[in-house]
């Protein structure tokens, strides 16, 4: 795909933008679901959800921790 063919240098930037940022919405509403839907499933076993929940909230930050790696 050329920049001629996705009217990159010709259509206007606010509807350029709109169409381009689509997908990206819809991404992250996705993995937002799935993070809640996940959560509610962990809340939910008998005798340990609490538990299960409390460890989720405390490891997902440091999984989220970028590695030293990403900096590069």
């Amino acid at each position: 795909m050329t920049a001629d063919s996705s009217g990159l240098g010709t259509k206007p930037v606010a509807r350029l933008a709109l169409t381009m940022s689509v997908p990206t919405i819809v991404a992250q509403a996705a993995n937002a679901s799935y993070t809640i839907i996940d959560r509610l499933f962990i809340g939910h076993i008998p005798e340990v959800g609490d538990a299960a929940m409390t460890g989720v909230g405390i490891c997902f930050p440091i999984l989220r921790w970028p590695s030293p790696r990403s900096r590069r």
